[in-house]
Parts: C-alpha cells; structure tokens; sequence
C-alpha cells in the first residue's frame, strides 16, 4: 500500500497553477458527462416534451459549432496555454451554478454556456 501513495510523490512541488488547472479539469470532466444525460433530465425531471427538449440539444450543438472554429482560431492569436486556461475557467465557473441552484432552466443554460467552452477547450 505504501508504493501506491509513491505515485503521487512525482506531482509534489508542482506550482499553484498546476494545482487550480487540475481542480478546474475534474469539475470540467464531471461535467462532460452531463450532457448525454441533459435530454433524460428535461424530459423526466422538467417534464418537457420530446419535441422542446430536440430542440434544446438541437440549439446546444449548434452553439458548440463556433465554438469549434473559435478554439482553433483563439489557440493560433493568443497561444494555446492562455486559450486553455481561459477556456477552463470559463466552462469551470459556467457549471458552478449547477451545483447551487435548484432552477432547472438555469441549469440548462448554464449546461449550454459550458458546452461551448467545454467545446472551445477541446478544438484547440
């Protein structure tokens, strides 16, 4: 059991940053696998219909479109390090309030601004 805790011995000393990118990710990566499940949460949990909660995906993909061209185009302007970080706090803090509002419409668009940057980050 004590070799299993020498694994993290490699990642002590490691500066601030490193410590705020990688908390930021987990809540980033506990996010991802929200949305698969955002269509069962608006039709069982909301109530919405099969047809609003099509288009609600529907408008959610089509947002993360930009976003795509976007993180590319970023990545080239300002570098890829300062468009990660960016990106990551910005989808880090859009999913925040998910966790402390019970509103269901607010968590859906924070679930859709998320995306986007969710997205933004990984086109990079």
């Amino acid at each position: 059991m004590l070799s299993k805790l020498n694994i993290f011995k490699s990642y002590k000393g490691l500066p601030k940053s490193m410590y705020v990118l990688f908390v930021a990710q987990i809540i980033n990566r506990f996010g991802d696998f929200v949305m698969p499940f955002l269509t069962l949460y608006l039709t069982i949990k909301i109530g919405l219909s099969a047809e609003v909660t099509g288009f609600i995906v529907m408008i959610t993909s089509i947002i993360n479109m930009p976003a795509s061209l976007l993180g590319g185009y970023a990545a080239d302007k300002f570098g890829r390090k300062k468009t990660y970080i960016l990106a990551q706090e910005a989808a880090t803090l859009s999913m925040l309030p998910c966790a402390f509002v019970s509103n269901p419409y607010i968590n859906v668009s924070s679930l859709m601004i998320a995306s986007f940057f969710t997205v933004l980050l990984d086109r990079q």
